[in-house]
């Protein structure tokens, strides 16, 4: 049997391990609580800001691996299958759409940046993302095969680069041009 007074009476046990003091919560234990309350929030803060850093710079890191990939895949595919194929330099201009004949195709990165297929029926931007790229890219002959053609890709903001090789399979004659440029003319 339980005695009810138990809980009531003054000089309980039970009573005092759980108030030790009636008056309350001192104000100075109210600041340390408030500082280290403050403390905990501050880091987990700072952690949750580094973490979503962290992931955008990650996020943004693999979109542009991806965009270099779909210039890479792009350039293979139009030079793989070309029956004439030049490497231009620096100095040389581009013409604009309506200065183009023939069937030629001239593969760069233009002033902005982007990498641009222009032709006679007009230009493409490859890939059409948004934001800001900053692409380099250079072609240069192979030292071994005259039907190969390397190239290299990359952004200049990140330290991010695509080299790869293409052996042109309806080259009629050598890779003409330059040895090392950052445009291309092609023929199909």
């Amino acid at each position: 049997m339980v005695n009810k007074n138990y809980f009531h009476e003054p000089n309980s046990h039970f009573r005092y391990l759980i108030i030790k003091d009636e008056n309350g919560v001192s104000l100075v234990e109210l600041l340390l609580a408030m500082v280290l309350l403050s403390l905990v929030l501050s880091l987990g803060y700072f952690y949750f800001s580094y973490s979503t850093k962290s992931f955008f710079q990650g996020e943004n890191r693999a979109q542009l691996q991806q965009s270099l990939r779909i210039v890479a895949d792009f350039i293979t595919r139009e030079v793989r299958l070309a029956t004439e194929v030049e490497i231009l330099d620096s100095a040389y201009v581009i013409p604009d759409v309506g200065g183009i004949t023939n069937d030629d195709i001239f593969l760069f990165v233009n002033g902005d940046g982007r990498f641009e297929r222009r032709n006679i029926n007009g230009a493409q931007i490859i890939p059409a993302l948004p934001g800001e790229l900053n692409l380099a890219l250079e072609f240069c002959k192979s030292a071994t095969d005259p039907r190969l053609l390397g190239y290299a890709i990359g952004e200049t903001n990140i330290d991010l680069v695509i080299t790869t090789n293409v052996l042109v399979l309806n080259l009629d004659n050598n890779i003409k041009g330059v040895n090392e440029g950052p445009a291309l003319r092609i023929t199909k």
